[in-house]
């Protein structure tokens, strides 16, 4: 009877045991998700940071090449208009000789 009580007591404690190495294995298996999880988390807002960052970039190009053509097209029609007022200028010289 007493071996026994010793038996049991002794199984009761291998049980605490196993029950103890089972959470102790539930927590760290928690604690490997979660990093696991924040690191996606962290490589999805990357993306979303780098896409966003493109889009911007892009969006400036655009808006550079649109005020280079603007200035450009200036340019072209203060060139006309110069020419234009030298050769009414010319014109009026001519018919004033």
């Amino acid at each position: 009877m007493w071996s026994q009580n010793i038996l049991l007591l002794s199984m009761i404690g291998c049980g605490s045991v196993l029950v103890r190495l089972g959470y102790k294995l539930q927590r760290k298996n928690a604690l490997l998700l979660g990093t696991i999880a924040i690191a996606v988390l962290l490589v999805l807002l990357g993306f979303v940071f780098i896409k966003q960052l493109r889009t911007k970039q892009k969006h400036e190009l655009t808006k550079e090449v649109l005020v280079e053509r603007e200035k450009g097209s200036a340019a072209i029609f203060k060139g006309i208009e110069e020419e234009r007022k030298r050769i009414a200028q010319d014109l009026h010289d001519g018919i004033g000789q």
